[in-house]
This record gives structure tokens, sequence and C-alpha cells, in this order.
């Protein structure tokens, strides 16, 4: 994935994920944190598209655009030397918590069609290889529409 999407794409692209897996994990009452497991992380999804949602998750949650409990937990190493731990930038995704996921009303506002105007049209282009590391088509497919609808909205020729 060597897509740049500058932080307000990042934003939306990520709140576009999260609406998509909250959507997908309540038609399957299923936990948003699995469905983001099973259906973003796995099979073609890479470690730094991984960790760019979750650190984005994070980001959105602190501005109040998501709502619920987010706690990333970082990876730790042992200095043979010294035996001590330290924290690395890699995320433990089997440690990380996301529950209780909600889009807020300012987070609803951010995925309006002013900020699909602002990404402006090559937007599609350059999120579509991101999408592509999502692991499960229909999720591909549900966070391409939603990003599709939002460009029309905002007079975008798709």
């Amino acid at each position: 994935m060597n897509t740049q999407l500058s932080q307000k794409e990042q934003e939306l692209l990520v709140l576009e994920i999260v609406d998509a897996c909250i959507q997908y994990s309540e038609e399957k009452q299923m936990d948003f944190a699995r469905e983001l497991e099973d259906l973003v992380f796995v099979g073609k999804a890479d470690t730094r598209f991984s960790e760019m949602v979750c650190k984005t998750i994070e980001s959105l949650h602190s501005k109040k655009y998501i709502a619920g409990t987010v706690e990333l937990v970082y990876e730790t190493e042992m200095d043979i030397d010294t035996f001590e731990e330290s924290t690395t930038d890699d995320i433990d995704f089997s440690q990380t918590i996301f529950e209780n996921i909600s889009i807020t009303a300012k987070g609803r506002a951010l995925m309006g069609a002013e900020t699909f105007k602002e990404a402006g049209k090559s937007f599609m282009e350059k999120v579509k290889p991101v999408i592509k590391c999502i692991a499960s088509t229909a999720l591909q497919t549900a966070v391409e529409t939603a990003i599709v609808a939002g460009m029309k909205a905002a007079g975008i020729p798709v």
C-alpha cells in the first residue's frame, strides 16, 4: 500500500471503514472489534494498513468523531542486557481494545458532502488501492459504494 493520503483523506476513509464494520457487525450480531480483525486486518491487509486504520481510529476518537472505548496497546521488547522492557511503535493487535464503537454526530458531519468536496475527484483514485487491502470483498464493496455515494452527493462525477 504505497498510496499517500492526507490526514483528512485518511480520516474520511477510516470513518467509512468503521461505519461499514459497525453496520456489518450489527447485521451479523457480532462484536465490532472481531469484525474489524476478521474483515479488515487479515488476508491481504498488511501491517502498515492495519496500523494506519488503528491509529486513525484512535485519532478520530480523541477528536470526538468516534465514541466508545479505544485503547491501542503497543508491543514491548526486552533488552537482554538490562532486562528492561521498552515499548515499540508496533501495535499489538491482539491486545488492542475497540468496544461500543459508534460514529458521533460530529463524525457524521465529517463524512458529509463538504469533506468529499475538499478531498476532490482524485480521492477515489487514491483510496481504491487502499480499499483493496481490506480482507473482505463484501466490506470492500460497502466502503467503495459509500465513498462513491458521498462523492456524488458532493457533485463530483465518479
